[in-house]
């Protein structure tokens, strides 16, 4: 157990080296490191999720038709829920209004009835690469367990499911938590060049930083253009297990594989392990 002990302070002490002077003490950060929760995600060409929608209404049920150019909720099937957008229980992706994923997820989630989340969405992608949906009792519930996850298509095919751009990851905290990226590995079945691998998001260095810059999930962090033709490719930000690419309390973090030009065919995926401590 002592030498366990002093392994492990070795190892804390090495990768706590490098934050301020400020620094946990070692009982502090040997806690924190024991305490850390692992994770790891995985998506493919098919289940790259954009962002979440969730229902907490009255109406026993609530439905959405996607198409190119708007949302529609319906609650109960077949009852357009005017309380949902701005006409007729639409929100219209035509415009400058709610032409992002950000604006229009803000606009949801601000509704009595309604929440949403991103997910692999950045802030600012275009919400005319989000995937068709017929509104289906059964289908696409948003009072169901979980809510309804709204995948990624292309703007230009409509409800095809290995038609995307890029394989998104996008990692969520619980409050006051943060997101510690250890690892990914992914695989560009396409030949893209041009800012195939990419990572998004606040760092921690950032927090409560004051310098008039805006920094969310729209800020690239990390870039490697190398990415080959259908090969197997591992970014890691660890040393010896210990660290990683470390970013700010409550922070949306995105790992984006594929330059968004390019349609990603099937074999196409993305996988991280990761941290939220």
């Amino acid at each position: 157990m002592k030498k366990l002990t002093v392994v492990l302070s070795v190892f804390l002490g090495l990768a706590l080296g490098a934050l301020p002077a400020k620094a946990d003490n070692l009982e502090d950060a040997q806690l924190r490191f024991f305490n850390a929760y692992n994770s790891a995600d995985r998506v493919n060409t098919s289940s790259s999720v954009a962002m979440n929608l969730s229902y907490v209404g009255s109406s026993t049920e609530a439905v959405v038709t996607i198409a190119v150019g708007a949302i529609t909720a319906y609650a109960p099937q077949g009852t357009a829920d005017t309380t949902f957008g701005v006409s007729a229980g639409s929100y219209a992706f035509v415009g400058a209004t709610y032409d992002t994923f950000g604006e229009l997820c803000d606009a949801i989630d601000a509704l009595a009835s309604y929440e949403c989340v991103l997910k692999g969405a950045k802030r600012d992608d275009n919400t005319t690469t989000i995937r068709d949906q017929t509104a289906t009792t059964g289908t696409n519930d948003l009072k169901a367990v979980g809510g309804f996850d709204v995948y990624f298509d292309t703007g230009g095919m409509s409800n095809l499911a290995n038609g995307t751009y890029f394989e998104r990851i996008g990692f969520v905290p619980n409050s006051g938590k943060r997101v510690l990226l250890k690892s990914c590995l992914i695989n560009v079945s396409t030949n893209v060049t041009a800012g195939s691998f990419n990572v998004y998001g606040k760092l921690r260095r950032y927090e409560g930083v004051s310098d008039g810059v805006t920094r969310n999930d729209t800020t690239l962090v990390y870039e490697d253009p190398t990415v080959a033709f259908g090969t197997d490719e591992t970014t890691t930000w660890t040393e010896s297990g210990l660290g990683g690419l470390e970013f700010a309390k409550d922070a949306h973090v995105i790992v984006s594989a594929g330059n968004g030009t390019v349609i990603q065919p099937v074999g196409g995926f993305a996988r991280c392990l990761w941290s939220e401590r």
